[in-house]
């Protein structure tokens, strides 16, 4: 449970990434805006080593913060924290928002921090074609609460796409 400890990218992660170039390389973006996580700001340099384009680390793209059981291997934190734990994973999403791992934030301000940090680059950002790198639970509740749908497939290291409507202020998940 890296979180937001920040947990280097290891080699199977370089090893993606460098793969996910080939893909990214198809794409017409035109800026990376990434969390400042080492594993993720690697994660985009190396996927856009070829590409000349500008990375932007923002804060709140960090994975959520889960205070004292960051960076504790799932199974020991589970034993640790046992009936929060329960909770945060178990429960709904909806349910669960004002629940926080002991020193942690709650889901509610992670999803409100991640959701604020994505609609405004929607907003300030010039260039049309963004990429975002980051990490699983930041894109898991991108695609559940901005793109609403329930349909979420996360996996290390892959692209996802969803296109900001300005006129309506809605995402949109595509191909």
């Amino acid at each position: 449970m890296g979180g937001a400890q920040d947990i280097p990218l290891n080699d199977t992660g370089r090893q993606q990434a460098a793969e996910l170039a080939s893909e990214l390389k198809q794409l017409p973006i035109q800026l990376i805006v990434t969390s400042p996580l080492s594993r993720a700001l690697e994660t985009a340099q190396i996927a856009s080593a070829d590409m000349h384009i500008s990375i932007i680390p923002s804060p709140d793209l960090i994975e959520v913060d889960r205070g004292d059981a960051g960076g504790m291997p799932r199974k020991e934190a589970e034993a640790k924290f046992s009936q929060v734990y329960k909770d945060w994973f178990e429960k709904s999403v909806e349910d669960s928002f004002d629940i926080r791992l002991p020193g942690g934030e709650t889901k509610g301000a992670f999803v409100n921090r991640i959701n604020t940090c994505l609609l405004d680059v929607c907003h300030t950002q010039p260039e049309e074609h963004i990429a975002i790198s980051t990490h699983s639970g930041v894109i898991w509740n991108f695609f559940k609460f901005l793109v609403k749908t329930d349909n979420i497939d996360v996996n290390h290291c892959q692209i996802s796409k969803a296109i900001y409507l300005h006129d309506t202020g809605e995402f949109i998940a595509t191909d």
